[in-house]
């Protein structure tokens, strides 16, 4: 018999109410719906040699043929006359998961944005990591377009800044920093603009220069022998 769902559907109908036919009609329900949440590693976990073999044929004619009429044919004979608890089941499991996927992805988006903003409060309130306007105007990059990236709605998006726009900010500012807020890079210009901070692209050369005179000095003073072999 070529058709592997038709004959899982014998073997199920020939040894009802055994571990491995309803094994085997999980498997079956899950190719049938990717809605039905059992895995195929769960359904095959008490199937001796034979019925793996077929469950394997089955996810490999899914594989290449996908939902075929054969699958829903014994999909809904599965579904609605045999095993419909395990379909309503399995169902219920899949609804269960994405809701606790979407409230894990809330909790870890909530916890960002909490850290963003204590991180954003944070900035320009530490006179040592202030960079004087006339300085950090120098270290933006070349042409009449700024490069930048603004926290949206839960993600980072880049967008475009008038050079005239972000000079008047770093103006407007007692002083601004570079600061590693953004996950595009490390070494941003934060700047505040209409009570949002963008996070502005630096030019690269400029930016090492200026790192160079601020990082301390690693010249250590020459170190002499504690005592002498020539005495």
């Amino acid at each position: 018999m070529n058709n592997p769902y038709a004959e899982a559907l014998v073997w199920i109908q020939r040894n009802p109410g055994t571990g491995s036919s309803s094994s085997l009609a999980k498997a079956v329900l899950s190719l049938y719906n990717s809605l039905c949440g059992y895995s195929i590693a769960e359904c095959i976990g008490n199937l001796d040699r034979g019925l793996t073999i077929l469950v394997l044929r089955m996810v490999s004619d899914y594989a290449t043929n996908g939902e075929t009429q054969a699958l829903r044919d014994v999909g809904e004979v599965l579904s609605n006359k045999l095993y419909p608890r395990l379909w309503e089941m399995g169902i219920a499991m899949h609804d269960a998961r994405q809701n606790c996927q979407e409230r894990w992805r809330a909790d870890e988006l909530k916890a960002e944005r909490e850290a963003l903003d204590a991180a954003e409060a944070a900035l320009f309130t530490d006179n040592a990591k202030l960079i004087p306007a006339s300085k950090a105007k120098e270290l933006l990059e070349q042409g009449d377009i700024q490069y930048a990236y603004v926290h949206t709605h839960g993600d980072w998006r880049s967008t475009k800044l008038s050079r005239e726009k972000v000079v008047a900010a770093i103006e407007a500012m007692s002083g601004t920093e570079l600061s590693s807020n953004c996950p595009e890079s490390s070494k941003m210009l934060a700047v505040c603009i209409e009570q949002r901070i963008y996070y502005v692209c630096t030019d690269y050369d400029a930016r090492e220069a200026y790192l160079d005179t601020i990082r301390p000095s690693h010249n250590e003073p020459p170190r002499y022998p504690m005592f002498s072999l020539n005495k």
